[in-house]
């Protein structure tokens, strides 16, 4: 299956996959009319079973235990393109919810960065 996936694996992982990990404006909605159900929601396990959020850290997670040869360095690039325009940007225009996604990303990713 990997073999399939390989030329698209960057559209996937960057503009599917990295999107689900982001912030987005149903999170924003609820953070706003209710940050207590919000808290609750992002620590429920079985929300987890159900939530697209997970799946794409669980993506993320397998596809680098098991390609990570080929896809960790890509990866950890974008994720550090993120935090360096979040950086360099001004503070009304910075990608607040990239960072979020990039943040969830590396805490995914926290045992294998350990390891390597």
């Amino acid at each position: 299956m990997y073999q399939m996936m390989q030329p698209q694996i960057d559209i996937l992982l960057f503009e599917i996959i990295f999107p689900l990990m982001c912030f987005n404006d149903n999170d924003q909605k609820l953070w706003e009319e209710d940050p207590h159900e919000y808290v609750r929601k992002v620590y429920d396990i079985i929300e987890d079973l159900y939530s697209p959020r997970t799946a794409a850290m669980d993506f993320v997670s397998e596809l680098i235990r098991k390609r990570g040869k080929n896809n960790l360095q890509k990866f950890i690039h974008f994720i550090v393109d993120i935090f360096r325009r979040y950086d360099e940007a001004p503070a009304d225009l910075k990608p607040y919810r990239q960072k979020d996604g990039a943040l969830l990303a590396i805490g995914t990713l926290c045992d294998k960065l350990k390891q390597t």
